[in-house]
């Protein structure tokens, strides 16, 4: 699912409105979101918007109103582009003064007062609409399971779940409660993800994959290699 140029999108547009969360996109994610946000837009075009009002102040990102723009730049970009770019840019700039609380409703209401409306990328595409629609389930568990853990250390549940998500911590590949698991399975996934899909399973095994004990070395009487190696002479 984190593959997705519209999971990218929205989480980078997420990011850029909550500012609170402390999370900067780089440029090339601002560009990648207006490529995928807004109807008719090639990247070319969404690079320079990028590059000319995108800009962090005081650790807030921002975008720039399009006017600012030189009118030869304007007249390149076309105002048809402009003006869908002023209607997302207000929206974020409305929403940076007024956050969303939880990412799950911010992502709902981004797509349902922007995104889907003519003149924007989303609009008239099922795909989008399906991704969009697992993204907001994946977080709804996410804050569901971790809400309370997360608030006790200061920590938001929506900058954290982008965090986890841009770190590979949360599944690329996104399963629906409903689809049809088979029970005499293994399910080899990230811890979070496990927790957030709530199911019943026979036997759990954790595993701390970055830990040292993979590669050092025990030197123990019953985890020497010397001592418990087949050429060890009898007697030893």
């Amino acid at each position: 699912m984190r593959e997705e140029p519209v999971t990218q999108c929205l989480l980078a547009l997420a990011a850029l409105s909550n500012p609170q969360w402390g999370i900067r996109p780089a440029s090339i994610d601002i560009a990648n979101a207006l490529t995928i946000g807004i109807e008719e837009l090639d990247f070319v075009r969404s690079h320079l918007l990028a590059k000319i009002l995108y800009r962090v102040r005081d650790g807030v990102p921002t975008l720039e109103p399009f006017d600012q723009i030189k009118p030869e730049m304007q007249e390149r970009i076309t105002h048809l582009i402009g003006e869908r770019y002023e209607g997302l840019r207000t929206w974020i700039e409305g929403q940076q003064v007024d956050p969303e609380t939880e990412l799950d409703h911010f992502l709902s209401r981004l797509f349902g007062e922007v995104l889907s409306q003519a003149g924007y990328g989303f609009h008239n595409d099922l795909n989008a609409g399906v991704v969009t629609a697992n993204l907001i389930e994946s977080v709804y568990k996410f804050r569901r399971v971790l809400r309370d853990e997360l608030l006790s250390h200061s920590l938001s549940p929506g900058g954290e779940y982008i965090r986890m998500v841009q770190d590979g911590l949360v599944a690329s590949q996104y399963i629906r409660s409903w689809d049809l698991v088979q029970q005499d399975s293994v399910l080899l996934t990230p811890a979070y993800t496990f927790l957030m899909a709530n199911r019943s399973v026979g036997f759990q095994f954790w595993l701390d994959v970055g830990g040292g004990g993979w590669w050092e070395r025990l030197y123990q009487p019953l985890t020497h290699p010397y001592v418990l190696s087949r050429r060890a002479n009898s007697g030893l």
